[in-house]
């Protein structure tokens, strides 16, 4: 299984609407949203992470600081455009 991924982009660039081809893309299970209302925190969260998950975050610094933390692979929205190609779907 692939190391987890957080991925950086902007509010409304597609993150989400993209979540299950990016995780096809990067050989992942599952997706959790950084920026979720009812995202987990502390223990909670410790027992949802595991290898193979991606990690959606709008804020640069805490993706950065998330993924250095849990020793997570940081990429960006483009990285992510890049890598699907014509499966990219644009938000409206």
């Amino acid at each position: 299984m692939a190391k987890s991924v957080v991925m950086f982009g902007p509010k409304k660039s597609g993150k989400t609407l993209n979540a299950a081809a990016m995780l096809k893309a990067y050989g992942l299970k599952e997706f959790i949203d950084l920026d979720d209302p009812w995202f987990p925190e502390g223990a909670a969260l410790r027992r949802r992470l595991r290898a193979g998950m991606l990690v959606l975050a709008y804020d640069l610094s805490g993706a950065r600081d998330f993924a250095r933390k849990h020793g997570m692979l940081l990429q960006t929205i483009t990285d992510a455009r890049r890598r699907l190609g014509a499966a990219w779907r644009n938000p409206r």
